[in-house]
């Protein structure tokens, strides 16, 4: 993204400026803050967001085999907590994983 720098709004205290001159100041830059939310737009026109899980995608492990899933779902199972009832996809995706590891397991 492009950063643009604020524009220059007139100062509160305009003391000691000779008459006719405007004492100009940069506000600061407002904070950019974290959206948890993907699918939703934020609706407050005074703040910005940004995704946060935007900053993690390069740190996104890949699993290779199923013994990676297993020990990555010890990790993020107990994040997402029973909110993971509300993605279907994966949902199905895990359980597709773990039939196929029992189907495979010979022990």
């Amino acid at each position: 993204s492009i950063d643009c720098p604020n524009k220059q709004l007139p100062d509160l205290d305009q003391s000691g400026m000779p008459k006719g001159s405007v004492r100009l100041h940069r506000p600061a830059a407002k904070k950019q803050w974290r959206w948890p939310y993907p699918e939703k737009f934020d609706v407050n026109e005074n703040q910005n967001y940004r995704f946060y899980w935007d900053e993690w995608a390069d740190n996104i492990p890949v699993c290779q085999t199923v013994d990676d899933i297993f020990t990555l779902c010890n990790t993020f199972l107990n994040l997402s907590g029973v909110n993971i009832g509300k993605d279907e996809a994966l949902l199905a995706k895990l359980a597709v994983i773990g039939s196929k590891s029992i189907a495979d397991d010979k022990s």
